[in-house]
């Protein structure tokens, strides 16, 4: 059996939220944060933050945000992936209401030169 590298390694000023698991041979980089109980398989990059089962890397941050940053309010990158869809979903039904409008218009004025005749 070859002898290699099996645990996980730690870079300078990471935080490490509680009951997170860092699986294998993986590197959290330089100012990383890691959320409370997720489950690492991949690499940190530096200044992003890793949330969620399994961890996603979210947006990277900066040091006033990273002094601001709340462990119980860490980004969370599947609600902003929503939060993304539901605006477009209002944006395609508010044109689509528009379209039904102008189309309702264009109906009616129809129908009224029809009866004229």
């Amino acid at each position: 059996m070859k002898k290699k590298k099996r645990h996980p390694t730690v870079d300078n000023n990471v935080v490490i939220g509680s009951n997170a698991i860092l699986l294998g041979a993986i590197t959290v980089r330089d100012n990383a944060i890691v959320g409370a109980a997720p489950i690492v398989t991949h690499d940190v990059p530096p200044n992003t933050t890793a949330v969620g089962v399994p961890a996603k890397i979210s947006l990277g941050h900066n040091a006033e945000e990273v002094k601001k940053l709340d462990h119980s309010k860490l980004p969370d990158p599947v609600a902003d992936a929503m939060k993304f869809v539901l605006e477009e979903q209002k944006k395609l039904e508010q044109n689509m209401y528009e379209k039904y409008k102008r189309l309702e218009e264009k109906i009616n004025a129809a129908e009224k030169l029809e009866q004229r005749k």
